[in-house]
This record gives structure tokens, C-alpha cells and sequence, in this order.
């Protein structure tokens, strides 16, 4: 009922479940889940682990249940959060090179952490939104880099041990790249008054996800706003 939010007292509910589970595409989608997760152990310990540490931060949130599921590629949203539940689309995560993402047409800077080490990142991102302080009305550039520095602060405090390259969606070249230049990006922040600016165009090519920002070197990384939020709030 979860999933199909329909009674189940109905033909036509029972035969689109039958759809579903009976789809090519989906049983090839849950053959390679299987492989790729032969247990949900070392997930359930690390999330575990960092549900401790949300309870403690968060006493007051109540801790949903979580469902893996099947999700039929549904990329867009890997991970829902629905009432009081957390489904997590395993097929979401089957590693990059997985063959059926490229012929899907997904980018390769998105591909590339489509892995199930980032799993429980997104798990405790989509946790993070569910918390209904978590961020105020953004105005200008400044405003969106703070608000989203504060959730890459809250991954430093609810997976501590967990690699900044896999908090920020960073390779370690990419990482390497913003320390080293992060007074050049003061300079341009500043010269520019870029912070703060309301400017949809200007704003939107420092937060906007890809495989890079226009701009700059191209080994700058996208979602350079990200990053120096993340220094500002820590």
C-alpha cells in the first residue's frame, strides 16, 4: 500500500503490481541490485551509526523506517521520503560503469557516484530535509551558500568519518583544486560582488550541479558556492 497508495481489493491495483514486479527492465534491474548488494549489512551498521548521531543532534525528530525498494530507475529521486518513511532505491546505485545508466543518457559526473558508498549519504541528506529548521529564505548568492554549507557541516556532524569527497560529491583532484584555490575564489567572489547577488545567471553558475564551472580552470569543479558555504559555516 505504500508504494501503490491504492486498495488492494481492486483488480486493476493487483495487475499493475503484477506490471511492475513482472517488467523486463525491472527484473534486470533487480538481478544486478542483488549482486551488487549481496547484504545490506555494512549499510544497515553505517547508517546506524549516523542515525546515533542524528538522535543525539535531533532529539525531538522522530526517526522514520526505511524500505529498500526496486525503484525502476528512477534517478531523478534515488531516495523519497514519504510521511515517516525513507525508501531507498537500491538500483540507483549499481557503480558507475553500470551499462544500463550510459544508455540512459545520465552524465558521467552523475554516474560516477552512483555508487553504494553513497548511499547512506543520501540517506542522511534526505534525513537532513525533513528537519523543519533547516534553512531560511535565500535572498542572494551568500544565502544559498551558507544554507548549503550548513548541510555539508551536518554530514560532518552525523558521518564524521565519512571521506569530505564523498559529503560534497568531489573527486580527490576536485577537492585538491578548490583548497589550493580557495583565496582565488575570495578574490573573484568579491571583485565581482558577487555575494550578494540576486542574479539568477550569476548565482546559478556557482551552485548549479555538472561537470564543471564555466569560467574557471576546467579542473575547477561545479558547485563552487557549495564549498565555500561549507568553509563559512564550519
Amino acid at each position: 500500500r505504500l508504494f501503490l497508495n491504492a486498495s488492494l481489493d481492486d483488480t486493476a491495483n493487483i495487475n499493475q503490481l503484477k506490471a511492475f514486479v513482472t517488467d523486463t527492465l525491472n527484473r534486470y534491474l533487480y538481478q544486478h541490485t542483488s549482486e551488487v548488494f549481496s547484504t545490506l549489512k555494512p549499510l544497515k551498521k553505517t547508517l546506524s551509526i549516523s542515525l546515533f548521531r542524528f538522535h543525539y543532534y535531533f532529539p525531538d525528530q522522530k526517526l522514520p523506517s526505511f524500505y529498500p525498494y526496486i525503484s525502476g530507475g528512477y534517478f531523478e529521486a534515488p531516495i523519497l521520503s514519504v510521511d515517516s518513511v525513507i525508501l531507498i532505491g537500491l538500483d540507483n546505485y549499481l557503480g558507475s560503469g553500470f551499462i544500463y545508466y550510459a544508455r540512459m543518457g545520465i552524465p558521467r559526473y552523475k554516474t560516477h557516484w552512483m555508487v553504494k558508498q553513497e548511499v547512506p549519504v543520501d540517506v542522511m541528506k534526505t534525513l537532513y530535509e525533513t528537519l523543519p529548521y533547516r534553512r531560511g529564505k535565500a535572498r542572494n548568492l551568500l544565502d544559498m551558500m551558507i544554507s548549503a554549507g550548513k548541510e555539508l557541516y551536518y554530514l560532518d556532524a552525523v558521518m564524521p568519518d565519512l571521506a569530505d569527497t564523498l559529503k560534497i560529491r568531489y573527486t580527490a583532484k576536485q577537492l585538491n583544486w578548490v583548497e589550493k584555490n580557495e583565496k582565488k575564489l575570495w578574490g573573484f567572489l568579491v571583485g565581482q560582488k558577487l555575494l550578494f547577488s540576486a542574479n539568477f545567471m550569476q548565482t546559478n553558475k556557482l551552485m548549479q550541479d555538472g561537470p564543471f564551472t564555466k569560467g574557471f580552470d576546467a579542473e575547477a569543479p561545479a558547485r563552487l558556492g557549495e564549498w565555500i558555504g561549507w568553509q563559512i559555516v564550519s
